[in-house]
């Protein structure tokens, strides 16, 4: 499955980036440019992953910066989504 343009506009129109972005500059989390990243550059970073997920073949995830995207599909639909993760843990049966 393709992200399409609309349900890319429509993650990221949904997503609250200014929430995001105050984590950032709370935590002074910097980027590999030297500094906390603004919304628009956050905004690039999640249209970026987008592109890589529109290259994948099944259902995928990418991240970088700490945003992940991904698409979750099965028989009957598919999900999409934009996250922001601070941390996370999986463990394997």
């Amino acid at each position: 499955m393709r992200i399409s343009k609309e349900q890319e506009a429509e993650l990221l129109d949904g997503f609250n980036w200014k929430r995001v972005h105050a984590v950032l500059k709370l935590l002074n989390w910097k980027w590999s440019f030297g500094g906390v990243p603004d919304i628009n550059a956050m905004k690039n970073a999640a249209h970026d992953l987008v592109g890589i997920i529109n290259k994948q073949t099944a259902a995928a995830s990418a991240s970088k910066g700490g945003f992940k995207v991904w698409i979750d599909e099965n028989e009957d639909n598919a999900e999409i989504g934009l996250e922001f993760v601070l941390t996370s843990n999986t463990v394997a049966e």
